[in-house]
């Protein structure tokens, strides 16, 4: 593994002014939310791979008189990686995580990866968020991009989504219920 990672120059670890980089970055605080939609109070669920550290996007669904509101939030890298600076470029370097057998090779140190960026239930994070009401065929009625500030209330996995559908818990089967309208 070590040999093949050597021998195809993917990195190990990040060099020494990207970690003092990211030494000072913290949790996003009130001061951190201003300029932001307030999404805390939707209901929000982030469903990824059983073992996924990096939660990077969530979805809100909820039904209206006339068809949904649907949102789609990305989390929000940009407020920590600053243009042009040591983290940036690694980022351009490596442009994505890499999945091996063995090993993944970030493309985001962990501190921002699987911490800070990581749209993790039940705490504050800074985001991308697309608003979009739909009606009842799924057709966008409108949208808006939005900064947001969010709070995932449930992070489930892919089995635990099918297994919410089956057992009919309404956010979900409003979930594939728009998506099967979107799709078609």
């Amino acid at each position: 593994a070590r040999q093949f990672q050597e021998d195809n120059d993917l990195p190990f670890s990040f060099p020494a002014d990207v970690e003092k980089e990211i030494v000072p970055m913290q949790e996003p605080e009130e001061k951190d939310f201003s300029g932001r939609k307030d999404y805390r109070h939707l209901s929000i669920l982030c469903i990824d791979p059983k073992g996924a550290r990096d939660h990077d996007d969530a979805v809100s669904i909820e039904k209206i008189r006339d068809g949904w509101m649907l949102g789609v939030h990305i989390a929000d890298v940009s407020y920590y990686v600053k243009e042009g600076g040591p983290l940036d470029n690694e980022a351009l370097e490596r442009s994505f995580t890499q999945y091996l057998p063995w090993v993944a090779i970030p493309m985001l140190p962990e501190k921002l990866s699987a911490e800070l960026c990581s749209l993790n239930e039940g705490v504050d994070r800074l985001a991308f968020t697309c608003m979009m009401k739909l009606d009842e065929k799924g057709r966008v009625v409108r949208y808006a991009f939005e900064r947001s500030v969010i709070r995932v209330t449930r992070s489930i996995t892919y089995e635990e989504a099918m297994e919410l559908y089956e057992r009919k818990d309404p956010e979900v089967v409003n979930l594939c219920t728009v998506a099967r309208l979107l799709k078609a």
